[in-house]
């Protein structure tokens, strides 16, 4: 919208004569800009006519509100705010102005609709923020079902084998022995009742070294056995 002649010198007196406007510019923040600047710029939504008038005074500092507007919003308020305010009356002021009109059904339909997206757009992030911490539980709930998992199948690992129980099959295959050193094995534990106390005392059984009682140890365990 652009001024008569007789508005645009209304807009320069008054800027001249109080050093500042008296109507507020509307404007809003530009989206599409360069992230590297180290200051903001905005599209003016109304009073284009202010600002050019200032310019051309070489006047820098204007009062100006500002909304985060979307363009449909923006548009609507262009078309709507000069009827609703008279920003630049082409005739002179009545001594006894007209009672002020309600804003028409299309701002407040517009407001309206700009309250909904901002109300949606809060649900929506409430909901994000609740799907993080979902999130986050479950990821820390499952780690700590997978270090018990871990720890269980620990746990659950099955008994080593009673040597004293063994055959000397079992020895030469589960110790991973020859016949022969399995056999020995097996007829000396045999000597014994209630079966030898430690695996160590092998040593002694010719052929039976130190390696091999180490096998022994990883595969067996030593528990007394019935006499009966």
């Amino acid at each position: 919208m652009s001024a008569t002649p007789s508005q645009q010198d209304l807009i320069s007196r008054s800027l001249e004569q109080y050093d500042s406007n008296l109507i507020p510019l509307i404007i809003r923040p530009m989206k599409e800009v360069d992230p590297d600047m180290d200051y903001h710029l905005y599209e003016v939504v109304c009073g284009e006519e202010i600002y050019h008038a200032a310019k051309a005074l070489k006047h820098k500092e204007l009062w100006a509100w500002v909304f985060d507007l979307t363009d449909e919003a923006a548009l609507q308020l262009r078309q709507d705010l000069p009827m609703m305010v008279g920003v630049l009356p082409s005739d002179p002021i009545s001594p006894d102005p007209a009672p002020q009109q309600d804003p028409p059904d299309e701002l407040r339909s517009s407001l309206a609709r700009q309250e909904q997206d901002i109300a949606a757009l809060k649900k929506t992030v409430t909901e994000l923020q609740g799907h993080q911490t979902i999130w986050e539980n479950m990821a820390h709930s499952l780690a700590k079902i997978q270090a018990r998992l871990e720890q269980g199948i620990q746990v659950l690992d099955p008994p080593k084998p009673n040597i004293n129980a063994a055959s000397a099959a079992d020895i030469q295959t589960l110790a991973g022995l020859n016949r022969k050193s399995a056999t020995a094995i097996y007829q000396f534990i045999q000597q014994y009742a209630n079966g030898i106390h430690a695996i160590q005392n092998l040593d002694c059984i010719s052929g039976v070294g130190k390696q091999s009682i180490q096998k022994l140890t990883e595969v067996f365990s030593v528990a007394p056995i019935s006499s009966d």
